[in-house]
């Protein structure tokens, strides 16, 4: 059965469980999870079907999480959702869209809530576990009640002794806290703060190392800047904690262990005093080397971590050079054909560099992450080979059709395959940019790299790139691969510029380019950009396109203005994104909102603050002015203090711009507020006054209410006497009833067998359908077995006749093999009366002494091949061809050894005569 096909069925019986809650379309709903995750669990493949533009997948997953979402949904059933969500939660992108598109965290903290106070419930772990995967990397608002109650059952659960909920509840704690400062300043304000450190702190000395690593990361987070956090990170300590780190990293379990190790490390390098204690650490260089090892491992998620690592350390003065050193220490450069680096298994490479060289060259759609993580360590290594002056020519073997496999990727196809094509074609270009810089292996790059391809790259941006097109506005949307096509044009233009004089028609393809009026877009994005290298590569190009006679200078003025002035725009007409800057800030202060008359007072402060700021400004110029008359020996020096402190009144000029602009969207926010209030207030007085005219009619009816209470009271006595009749008669029908109830027992046993009957009925049926579509499927591959067998019985009867006629000529070739065997004996009998005569003709036979040992040497030729033809004909029945051939060659020979022997019979006749 096919997954599409498994997807379907479930969703079908979840929403026939969700419109009748029967026991029967309950067993139904769980059967069918159960088949979908054993089918996801025992696949292995990719989970591309469940992405968010599937929508079978989708309405699933939603109805699942509502299903999960109601408070009366049986633990069986919540237990089986958990499990099959936790195995779509391995994929990055469900994951990310499971916290983002279908709000499951919420969703599971209610099912903490629900099951949390039952002890030992086993759906506890499972949905932690869950939490820890869909929070990691997410930053979560402490201003929603249900993240206080989760945190609130987390440190409940922390206190004591550790038992099965504390890895999951450290894990949890981890992934909420970690660059979340809104929890963690939650945290910090806590009454029994000290007491959960005291906890971590003790949980630092348990056997098991994923406790450890949690604790030590929850208390980086919390105190690493600390007075807790400077005695526990100290010098002294500090040596004590990287050979922990570095041991989880080698010998943990877990990717998940190895993940948050990973983490934890970057969190510590943060720390200006702990990265120079580790550039120092003695046996860094030693751990270096045993993790340059761990990129030779199959799993993916390890791999990835120990590059991100590497690149955290890379970011460290001093050891990115010990780096380099032990990678290159490690890999002795076997080398080795790229396609052979491609093809083999990883495992099997043993050199950590080609093994950063094979994860490079996977695919973007089966390890993006991997695939990309690896060109930034390459490119990093690389960087400082070039710059360090050592030769990288050596290399190129591997590197180049690497790069070249890269660069030449097809674009074509989903909008998100596109994007990280784009991506990898970026590393790539960098990557090749830094190795232009070597001498010898620029020349290397000149013959294999043509000018041709990269403009190819470039021509492909400049006909399928929005910015060209102009259909939507360049966003950040995971869809839109613009900016990253940006990226490729700057960067394949500016190596198109260093390798001008090497490569042959560069210059020419790079001239044309750059004269094409379709680059001015680029450039301008490159210029207006918050990339210091975009800026650069566009100024760059910029440079080297003034000196062309034909480069589109107004077009790329008029674009560079139009792209200004939006950016200036009025701050009403600017997007929502400024407003939402100071939105926190003014949700955190709404219960103290400034009044008008505050804001209209900080807003005058600061207008008379820039006036008074301007007219400092004219008299500062008049003072330069006058200095300048007085004392023009000294003119270069007083330009330059009052150069400084030109600068420094219009960094002041602008801060204040800022705070102006702040202010007057607090204000705005404040009237929002107000009003908001305002009808709040309308809305209570009308809600009140409702109230007061629901009280006055309820009133008016508990005066009806007690006039017929009084009435009742008169007829409770004249129904006072039906009653004793009555009970009389009561008596009479509860023997009636003690009859009836025997009855209700007995049809209450026979609807139970019933109802298990009809459970077992429905488990059968579908037993049944499945052994159906299970029996169609055998009877369909029966029947291609038995075409097959019927061509193989043609093919063997064929076969037999063959060998039967092989058999024929067999026995043909063995009775002129036996009738050579005869002539070959009477030869022997004849050779042996030629020696018994050898006394008489020890003349002749001198002189034929040489022929003689011809005839020797031929013989023992001859019985060879009489051996291993009688061996072929045993194992070869299909050679006989072959025999046939050698069968002739020996009888030529038996002809030329009978002539030599009426030879000797011819001269032995005429020395007896």
């Amino acid at each position: 059965m096919e997954v599409m096909s498994c997807v379907q069925s479930v969703m079908q019986a979840a929403m026939q469980y969700r419109y009748n809650k029967s026991d029967d379309h309950l067993v139904y709903f769980q059967r069918q999870l159960e088949l979908l995750t054993s089918m996801i669990e025992n696949s292995g493949s990719s989970l591309k079907l469940f992405g968010s533009k599937q929508l079978v997948p989708t309405e699933m997953l939603t109805t699942i999480v509502s299903i999960l979402d109601e408070p009366k949904t049986k633990c069986t059933l919540t237990q089986k959702c958990i499990l099959l969500i936790n195995n779509l939660a391995q994929d990055n992108e469900i994951r990310q869209s499971l916290h983002d598109s279908f709000h499951l965290t919420p969703c599971l903290v209610e099912v903490i809530r629900r099951h949390g106070r039952t002890p030992g419930d086993p759906l506890i772990p499972q949905t932690l576990d869950l939490l820890q995967k869909i929070t990691y990397g997410h930053h979560l608002s402490c201003q929603e009640s249900y993240i206080t109650d989760l945190l609130t059952f987390i440190l409940g659960k922390l206190e004591g002794q550790v038992n099965d909920l504390t890895q999951s509840c450290l894990g949890l704690l981890v992934s909420l806290c970690r660059g979340n400062l809104a929890i963690q300043t939650y945290l910090k304000n806590l009454t029994n703060i000290r007491s959960i450190c005291k906890t971590l702190m003790s949980y630092l000395n348990d056997k098991n190392k994923t406790i450890t690593i949690f604790s030590l990361s929850i208390l980086t987070t919390l105190c690493l800047h600390d007075d807790l956090g400077e005695k526990l990170f100290s010098p002294k300590n500090i040596p004590r904690t990287f050979p922990l780190i570095f041991k989880v990293l080698l010998k943990g379990d877990s990717a998940v262990t190895k993940t948050y190790a990973v983490d934890l490390f970057k969190d510590l390098l943060m720390d200006p005093e702990i990265k120079q204690s580790l550039s120092v650490y003695e046996q860094l260089p030693y751990y270096i080397g045993q993790l340059l090892n761990l990129i030779c491992s199959k799993s993916q998620d390890t791999v990835v971590k120990i590059f991100d690592l590497f690149l955290s350390l890379c970011n460290v003065g001093g050891i990115r050079f010990e780096v380099c050193k032990r990678l290159l220490l490690a890999s002795p450069l076997n080398i080795r054909r790229f396609e052979d680096l491609v093809k083999l298994p990883v495992e099997q490479l043993g050199d950590p560099l080609i093994a950063c060289v094979h994860w490079a060259s996977q695919s973007v759609e089966t390890h993006n992450i991997t695939s990309h993580y690896a060109l930034d360590f390459l490119f990093e290594v690389y960087e400082e080979l070039v710059f360090s002056d050592t030769s990288c020519s050596s290399h190129s073997q591997f590197l180049l059709p690497l790069i070249l496999q890269t660069l030449t990727l097809p674009l074509e196809g989903d909008t998100r395959i596109q994007r990280k094509k784009c991506a990898k074609v970026v590393k790539a270009i960098k990557l090749l940019t830094v190795l232009c810089n070597d001498e010898k292996m620029c020349e290397d790059i000149a013959e294999h790299v043509d000018a041709l391809l990269l403009s190819q790259i470039v021509q492909f941006q400049f006909n399928n790139n929005q910015i060209i097109l102009g259909s939507k506005e360049v966003t950040a949307d995971p869809e839109d691969w613009s900016l990253t096509g940006t990226e490729i044009v700057l960067l394949a233009l500016e190596l198109m510029l260093k390798l001008k004089p090497t490569i042959p028609d560069m210059g020419q393809l790079f001239t044309e380019t750059l004269q094409d009026s379709r680059s001015v877009n680029f450039l301008v994005m490159g210029l207006a950009s918050e990339n210091r290298e975009h800026v650069q590569s566009a100024v760059s190009l910029f440079r080297a396109g003034c000196m062309l006679d034909e480069f589109p200078t107004v077009l790329l003025g008029d674009a560079l203005a139009t792209s200004n002035a939006k950016k200036q725009a009025p701050v009403e007409e600017r997007p929502e994104r400024i407003q939402a800057l100071s939105i926190n800030r003014v949700l955190v202060e709404k219960e103290n909102v400034p009044s008008i008359n505050q804001n209209t007072m900080v807003l005058g402060k600061l207008a008379t603050s820039t006036v008074n700021m301007e007219s400092d400004v004219q008299s500062l110029i008049q003072q330069v002015h006058t200095a300048l008359d007085l004392n023009g020996m000294k003119s270069t020096d007083l330009m330059e203090m009052y150069e400084h402190k030109l600068q420094e009144f219009e960094t002041k000029e602008g801060h204040l711009q800022d705070l102006l602009e702040t202010k007057s969207l607090a204000l705005t926010q404040a009237d929002r507020l107000l009003k908001q209030l305002r009808s709040r207030k309308a809305q209570q007085d009308a809600e009140a006054h409702k109230m007061r005219t629901i009280i006055h009619d309820l009133e008016k009816k508990s005066d009806t209410y007690r006039e017929e209470l009084t009435e009742c009271k008169t007829d409770k006595e004249k129904y006072q006497n039906d009653i004793d009749q009555l009970v009389q008669d009561n008596q009479r029908l509860e023997a009636v009833a003690a009859d009836q109830q025997q009855l209700t027992a007995v049809n209450y046993e026979l609807t139970e067998k019933l109802s298990n009957t009809e459970r077992s009925l429905l488990s059968l049926r579908q037993e049944h359908k499945t052994l159906t579509e299970m029996h169609e499927m055998i009877q369909k591959h029966y029947e291609s077995l038995k075409h097959q067998h019927d061509s193989i019985t043609e093919q063997v009867s064929k076969l037999e006749d063959e060998r039967k006629e092989a058999v024929k000529q067999r026995k043909d070739r063995e009775a002129k093999l036996q009738e050579s065997v005869k002539t070959l004996q009477k030869l022997n009998s004849d050779f042996q009366k030629t020696e018994k005569e050898r006394d008489e003709l020890e003349d002749a036979i001198d002189k034929l002494r040489t022929e003689l040992q011809k005839t020797n040497q031929s013989k023992k030729e001859l019985h060879h091949k009489l051996s291993s033809m009688e061996l072929l004909c045993r194992k070869h029945e299909t050679d006989i061809q072959q025999k046939d051939e050698q069968i002739t060659k020996m009888k030529e020979e038996i002809a030329k050894h009978s002539q030599i022997v009426n030879l000797i019979h011819s001269i032995s006749s005429g020395k007896s005569n």
